[in-house]
């Protein structure tokens, strides 16, 4: 149909004129969910019980449609996550399972075979049972699972990837939420498939963001929120129908204008504009009364994921192919709780240590097996807090949020430690490690022949010397000790074949004669060794250099940095460029600070999805002189750390305010980044600081941290 044609539309007796809907698009395609955030709205037990009972009442929708003919038997929802499903298995009598798998088979109930929205910490492993258990429940059931689902985040890693393409999955429908992130290859509703190394493909729609039919009004709003203003601006609702004919005819015009080439519009929607939200009956009743109205211009049908894949997989079948990866470009959570995430990558470690060990011993703890793979998996989703985690962090349900994402963590790893104890006993492990003289197992966990590090620790203090010996060879291997937090840690080297095992002993050596005091005082009577010496090269290099066997590091007090010498090449790597011919700066500190104006959240708002924004000062660590501390002064430039400042300029720098109402005063002027900390005590590193309050600002919501003030 030309661009400039005019059609008549025809709803009963009225008539009206010029309301194309668009040129090519004639189906709607509506793929009804719920967005599984573990935490974020609620607590996260609350949560995955609200979940199941999303299920309930959609087999309770479905099986009274289905007896009173009622328009709800055409109702059709999906399981963005098999995690839900998993969890309304476990809970469900033999009828609600019986009813679930029979409108899965009818195609009222669709199925994803994601696990959950996760990150890149999910460990494909523990993944790809859960999705092979997933196609093995289904499979004897008569169901295939090809379809899957994400929303919100950004993107999945390779092994994600594969893990689906593996179990027989064939499409992913992607909603991918920008408002920190992009879509891959910078354009949404757009078709390509993602092959693997093996060649492999998975078909990929790369859709819009999850709420679409919620701000095209699919749902009825009563308020305009930010999300649907982002759409379709700050105009108020109108009639139901007639906001969502106009929106979806404005959103359907710009698909076209911009060169999209499909005959259909896919999008989802959500029972009410919210995650984790419940099965809403008035979708399917908005979907027949728009089709009555509207429908000789297009038509909206609610679909499954297997529906959809069906109804768009000829129509997509030359859309191009990529390899590499889908990014997540705001998975900062993970970076948020460090201590947390070593916890859990740790327990991971353990996890897959313990599964090589059983293999040896035959004996698998399947309980706790289970129990640390559901915590981890649950940890790797995408949920880092509560939405109202950046403007009150100190509500109780935040902190309890919180809690309860560090608990899956701990979980995990308190399952993988007594995995690890149950099968190290059973390898002879006496449990206890107080003796001096003794015996070691070492058992290797690598499929190759390598030489690996052994450490093992001994619960006695002030021992100064370990021999270790290789029992079968009767060789003594080089050891070394350092302090562990129960007595004393030995550390060596050995060489091992592909699961190989190896057995050491260990025994004190007595501590050799050593005077504190000699001609050269070598050390004090602190028992440092901090003196610059021509005899003594472990102490020589500890103040002013770092050397392993393939750098060496030089500094000087004053200097920094004075050289950085490549080893194997036998190369400088610091250049000459510098004042007076000295060496070129590297390795120096950038800061960045933003100021908080409007509140933290605003703020953040404001950092943009690189989470710099316009609003961020920029500081670097340098030597300054008084020329550096007037045109800071004069310019407003934060210089947090000023080096080897002469007294005599220090006159450029606030003056300290003594007393202690002048110290409740700096420290108030502080917080509100108008002074340094401290005042002008001599050796101390000054800074002017008029950009604003240091703040580390990030969102943790899906993974965007905690404030940090």
């Amino acid at each position: 149909m030309p661009a400039a044609a005019v059609i008549t539309c025809r709803s009963h007796s009225s008539e009206r004129k010029g309301c194309i809907m668009g040129n090519k698009i004639r189906a709607v395609y509506i793929v009804h969910h719920s967005h599984t955030d573990i935490g974020y709205t609620d607590l996260q037990e609350t949560i995955i019980y609200n979940q199941v009972n999303n299920i309930r009442n959609v087999i309770s929708i479905l099986n009274k449609g289905y007896e009173t003919g009622s328009p709800e038997k055409g109702f059709k929802w999906n399981c963005e996550t098999y995690f839900c499903v998993e969890q309304f298995l476990k809970d469900a009598s033999e009828q609600e399972k019986a009813d679930f798998f029979r409108l899965v088979r009818m195609g009222n109930i669709g199925i994803s075979a994601s696990y959950l929205n996760g990150t890149d910490l999910t460990d494909a492993e523990m993944l790809n049972r859960k999705t092979a258990e997933m196609q093995e429940i289904f499979r004897t059931r008569g169901i295939a699972v090809k379809a899957a689902m994400n929303a919100d985040i950004n993107g999945i890693s390779l092994g994600a990837r594969d893990v689906l393409i593996e179990n027989g999955v064939e499409f992913l429908f992607t909603n991918i939420h920008t408002h920190h992130g992009m879509y891959p290859l910078y354009q949404n509703q757009k078709p390509f498939f993602w092959e693997n190394n093996e060649g492999k493909r998975l078909l990929v729609w790369s859709g819009e963001h999850y709420h679409l039919g919620n701000s095209l009004g699919i749902v009825f709003n009563k308020n305009v929120n930010s999300i649907t203003e982002n759409y379709f601006g700050k105009a108020g609702e109108g009639a139901a129908l007639e906001t969502l004919h106009a929106r979806l005819r404005s959103s359907i015009r710009e698909y076209e204008e911009s060169g999209y080439s499909y005959d259909f519009y896919i999008t989802g929607v959500s029972g009410v504009f919210s995650d984790n939200a419940p099965a809403n009956t008035a979708i399917i009743a908005a979907v027949n009364a728009f089709n009555r109205r509207f429908g000789e211009e297009v038509t909206l049908h609610m679909v499954t994921l297997q529906e959809l894949y069906e109804r768009i997989r000829e129509k997509t079948a030359e859309a191009p192919v990529y390899r590499g990866a889908m990014n997540d470009w705001w998975g900062n959570g993970v970076g948020s709780t460090p201590y947390t995430v070593k916890h859990y990558k740790e327990a991971l470690r353990l996890s897959h240590i313990c599964s090589r060990l059983e293999e040896k011993t035959g004996m698998r703890d399947k309980a706790l097996a289970e129990t640390g793979a559901r915590n981890a998996l649950l940890y790797a989703e995408h949920t880092w807090g509560h939405s109202a985690t950046v403007g009150s962090p100190y509500e109780t349900m935040v902190t309890n949020l919180d809690i309860r994402k560090t608990g899956y963590a701990s979980q995990a790893h308190e399952a993988a430690v007594m995995r690890k104890n149950q099968q190290c006993h059973l390898l002879g492990d006496i449990l206890r490690y107080y003796n001096n003289v003794g015996e070691v197992k070492v058992i290797s966990m690598s499929s190759r022949k390598e030489l690996l590090p052994v450490e093992f620790y001994v619960e006695t203090a002030g021992i100064t010397d370990m021999k270790v010996t290789d029992v079968k060879t009767g060789e003594e291997v080089k050891a070394q000790l350092s302090s562990h937090p129960r007595g004393i840690r030995v550390s060596f080297l050995a060489e091992f074949a592909p699961g190989g095992e190896r057995l050491f002993s260990y025994e004190e050596k007595p501590p050799g004669e050593q005077g504190l005091y000699t001609r050269t005082a070598w050390v004090g009577a602190e028992r440092v060794r901090d003196i610059v010496n021509d005899y003594d090269s472990e102490t020589y290099k500890l103040p002013y250099g770092l050397e392993n066997g393939w750098f060496r590091i030089s500094w000087r007090v004053g200097e920094g940095i004075t050289s950085f010498y490549n080893k194997k090449s036998g190369t400088e790597m610091l250049k000459a460029g510098g004042e007076g011919g000295s060496p070129e700066k590297f390795f120096t500190p950038v800061y960045e600070n933003t100021e908080i104006r409007k509140g933290v959240y605003t703020e953040r708002a404001c950092l943009g999805r690189n989470v710099r924004g316009l609003r961020f000062g920029r500081d670097i660590l340098q030597q300054c002189n008084h020329q550096d501390v007037q045109a800071a002064a004069q310019n407003r430039v934060h210089i947090p750390h000023c080096q080897n400042l002469k007294p005599e300029y220090r006159e450029y720098l606030p003056a300290p305010i003594p007393g202690p109402a002048g110290q409740r005063a700096a420290y108030s002027q502080r917080r509100r980044g108008h002074a340094p900390r401290g005042g002008a005590a001599p050796g101390q590193q000054y800074g002017i600081l008029y950009r604003g309050r240091r703040a580390a600002l990030s969102e943790r919501k899906r993974g965007h941290p905690h404030q940090h003030l």
